[in-house]
């Protein structure tokens, strides 16, 4: 949601509204002027007339590069004439860890409304 959508809506329903123009963590891909978060988080009820913050990714923010060609040639391994040696089975399985935590996880953020007013 951009910012003047977020900011319009939040003071539509009452609230006021703190913009706070931070670039986001660097794990999260958001697009220049976008809300990424806010304080309290989405789905929290809050009273009419109370403040909201919102983080904007900043306009000027630039994205992350990629490595550049340095030109030099990487190296190959070099041949040390010994042969390398094979695992060896030595008939005990291993466990494998599993991921209990229900799935690839999240940031918790939702595109929902960001706050709620009480009646």
């Amino acid at each position: 949601m951009t910012a003047a959508v977020a900011n319009a809506t939040l003071t539509q329903d009452g609230f006021t509204v703190t913009q706070n123009s931070t670039p986001a963590p660097a794990d999260q891909m958001v697009q220049p002027g976008t809300v990424y978060s806010q304080n309290p988080a989405p789905g929290t009820i809050e009273q009419k007339g109370a403040s909201i913050q919102i983080f904007i990714q900043p306009e000027n923010s630039t994205p992350t590069t990629s490595p550049t060609d340095t030109g030099q040639p990487t190296t190959s391994p070099t041949d040390t004439g010994q042969p390398t040696t094979s695992p060896t089975d030595s008939g005990t399985p291993t466990a494998t860890p599993t991921d209990t935590a229900g799935g690839l996880g999240g940031t918790g953020l939702s595109n929902s409304t960001p706050a709620t007013s009480s009646p």
